[in-house]
């Protein structure tokens, strides 16, 4: 059984939201679009990576990408970064961010959420 396999039309999916999460870190300093819209798209961007490389179910990967997200959020919460001794600096605020937030969270949640209402349509349109 392949645990492995390349389905492209995610790989594009996931290119085209880290384009606009680039978009997003380096021409807004504030606001709705910047830290909730783009916490939405984090688990977009980790769906479609997954997808575009295993045999995982839109559910199952789904769900991965969200724990993923919320495990980051609460490495936040314990000052992971602080605990392990690595120098706070841009790479691990824009990965691991610095700050916990509820809202985060509730952003993730909405954007697996609306990534599987998403499927859903697209998947009823194609198979149509």
């Amino acid at each position: 059984m392949a645990i492995v396999r390349f389905r492209p039309q995610y790989l594009v999916l996931a290119v085209a939201v880290f384009a606009v999460l680039v978009l997003i870190e380096t021409q807004l300093d504030s606001g709705f679009v910047r830290f909730s819209v783009g916490d939405a798209l984090v688990v977009v961007l980790l769906y479609g990576i997954i997808m575009a490389v295993s045999t995982w179910s839109r559910f199952a990967s789904a769900m991965v990408s969200l724990l993923i997200a919320y495990a980051v959020e609460t490495s936040q919460a314990l000052d992971l970064v602080e605990r392990l001794g690595i120098t706070p600096n841009r790479f691990t605020d824009v990965v691991l961010g610095n700050t916990f937030t509820w809202s985060d969270m509730a952003a993730y949640t909405v954007g697996i959420v609306f990534t599987l209402v998403a499927e859903a349509i697209l998947g009823s349109r194609t198979s149509a």
